[in-house]
């Protein structure tokens, strides 16, 4: 095969993907996209092997939010310890820095991890202090997440009236039930229903408890 050949092939093969991609236009979706319009100008110069590094790092990303969360140093180092132009690090800033949908559902998931670890030591005024932070995060979400919202909205409020009424083993088994939420739901694989088997059931069963059950189906 020619090179002229190999560039034509090789950008038959990208756009098929895009076209796959911009079905579906999530977030994920639209990086992913992006990346493989920087393939497409690699594969156009003929320089195949950095094309090749930036189309793994960039088709890696979906799989290490839903191994890793907010932790996309994985990818970045696939990239970045071959060629140091920040051309990858630009497309990760764009579409997952401060203030993208990435960032906050990190906030939001650290927020419920420090009100998980407050309740797990029994500490209910650490709890009630930590609650605020995350009303804050989780009301700081964007429009297409208005589902977790209302659940963990609900949450808050039932977690916070345990805790005033001294319950703190059911306000941590609630609150340990919903911190999942955040990852899942902004997973490019969202698992309901592992979620609900590992989460949901064992809560609801245990507390004789319909909270779930309440929310019209805003848990898949």
């Amino acid at each position: 095969m020619t090179e002229k050949q190999m560039i034509a092939e090789t950008l038959k093969r990208l756009r098929q993907m895009k076209t796959l991609h911009n079905r579906y236009p999530n977030r994920w979706d639209k990086f992913i996209s992006e990346g493989l319009t920087l393939c497409e100008k690699l594969a156009k110069n003929a320089d195949f092997e950095r094309m090749n590094v930036l189309f793994y790092a960039v088709t890696s990303v979906p799989e290490s939010i839903l191994k890793f969360g907010a932790d996309l140093s994985k990818p970045r180092e696939t990239y970045s310890a071959k060629y140091d132009d920040g051309v990858f690090d630009r497309l990760l800033e764009k579409h997952f820095g401060k203030g993208t949908v990435c960032s906050q559902i990190g906030e939001l998931s650290d927020a419920l991890t420090a009100l998980r670890s407050a309740l797990l030591n029994n500490a209910g005024k650490s709890a009630l202090e930590c609650l605020p932070k995350v009303r804050m995060a989780n009301s700081a979400l964007p429009e297409d997440f208005t589902e977790l919202q209302a659940v963990l909205a609900a949450a808050c409020d039932k977690i916070e009236t345990l805790i005033q009424q001294g319950e703190i083993e059911h306000a941590c088994d609630l609150t340990d039930a919903v911190h999942a939420l955040p990852e899942i739901a902004a997973s490019p694989k969202a698992d309901w229903k592992s979620y609900r088997k590992c989460f949901v059931k064992p809560y609801s069963k245990k507390w004789r408890d319909n909270f779930f059950e309440n929310l019209n189906g805003a848990i898949k």
